[in-house]
């Protein structure tokens, strides 16, 4: 955007929404913290494109106008391409897909969803709470998420929404929870989530939102970045298919 006096040369770009995501990751054994890591995501919601940087070594690229969802490794400097609606069984083999249909009972959590009436402030934002859970049984593994949702953000939600639905679209174990997170009336500005087994094993990890600015972002955020080598979908990547 250019000025000149009081003149408006050209058009103004739209603002778009930038959140930054503190997560802190614990892996506890007999309740002692063995590993812990500290990151920085962000989230970028823009007119019909979302982005989503976990840490520095990942992205995910949402192009609705071009119905296509971009996983990024910048590490390696490769690229995956779904196309929309991503379904995971589209990138199976037929084989692989009469595997994991078998084993769908015993691989993929059970999620039970609990609102709540109980309210916090975390920073500017009021939100309310709400817990997901869940089990597998055959690796007597539990799951429980507590999620603090807000509608106080003036961010396009379903765009945010759509972003998380089709980027678990394709994680087996974990697509019916991203569909449970996606339906959700509001944005998590807290979450905690806690992994345990029978071995004495504990994930623990927090997700906090830290900032929320509206501003346009650069184009080429949406976009492929020049270089990147395009690869192909691995299943093992995605669902650990049983022998």
């Amino acid at each position: 955007m250019a000025l000149l006096g009081l003149v408006i040369l050209g058009p103004v770009a739209a603002a778009d929404h930038v959140l930054e995501i503190e997560r802190r990751v614990e892996l506890r054994v007999d309740g002692e913290v063995d590993r812990s890591s500290t990151d920085r995501g962000r989230i970028y919601l823009g007119d019909q494109r979302a982005r989503f940087d976990q840490g520095d070594l990942q992205s995910w690229i949402l192009q609705l106008d071009r119905q296509r969802l971009l996983f990024l490794h910048h590490g390696e400097q490769t690229y995956l391409e779904l196309q929309l609606p991503a379904r995971l069984e589209d990138y199976l083999s037929a084989e692989e897909r009469s595997k994991l249909e078998r084993a769908e009972s015993e691989l993929v959590p059970q999620w039970s969803v609990e609102p709540t009436s109980e309210m916090r402030e975390f920073a500017a934002w009021k939100a309310r709470k709400v817990l997901i859970t869940g089990a597998l049984e055959r690796e007597d593994t539990e799951y429980r998420h507590e999620l603090w949702l807000s509608d106080e953000l003036s961010i396009p939600l379903p765009l945010y929404q759509a972003l998380i639905r089709s980027q678990g679209a394709v994680y087996f174990h974990f697509r019916d929870f991203a569909t449970e997170l996606a339906s959700l009336p509001g944005f998590p500005v807290y979450r905690q989530t806690r992994v345990t087994n029978d071995q004495g094993r504990e994930h623990f990890e927090t997700r906090r939102l830290v900032a929320v600015e509206e501003r346009p972002a650069a184009d080429r955020l949406y976009a492929l970045p020049e270089g990147y080598t395009r690869v192909e979908f691995a299943q093992s990547q995605w669902a650990r298919v049983p022998d």
